[in-house]
């Protein structure tokens, strides 16, 4: 299984994520929702480079797409498979 480590700010987002799907959608759709959260970012972790290049964000940063929110990455150059510190999730309109 490939590795990544969330930010400060990723922790904070699933934070948030989380309290709100709780909320406005209960305790299974919050479970649900998380899970899949997870399982791409493991997904991004086991084969990073299937993301989308976002150069025009950051060179070398890369996104993905779970539902309503995007997760933007690097992958570590000399660590395939691992996504660094600085990984962030962000909600899409």
């Amino acid at each position: 299984m490939g590795k990544y480590v969330l930010s400060l700010e990723a922790k904070a987002s699933l934070k948030i994520i989380r309290s709100y799907t709780l909320k406005n959608h209960g305790k299974l759709q919050t479970t649900i929702y998380l899970s899949k959260i997870r399982e791409k970012m493991e997904s991004l972790a086991e084969s990073p480079a299937r993301g989308t290049v976002r150069d025009d964000i950051k060179p070398g940063y890369y996104s993905a797409f779970i539902e309503l929110h995007t997760i933007y990455y690097k992958i570590l150059p000399d660590c395939t498979g691992q996504v660094p510190p600085d990984t962030f999730i962000r909600e899409f309109s």
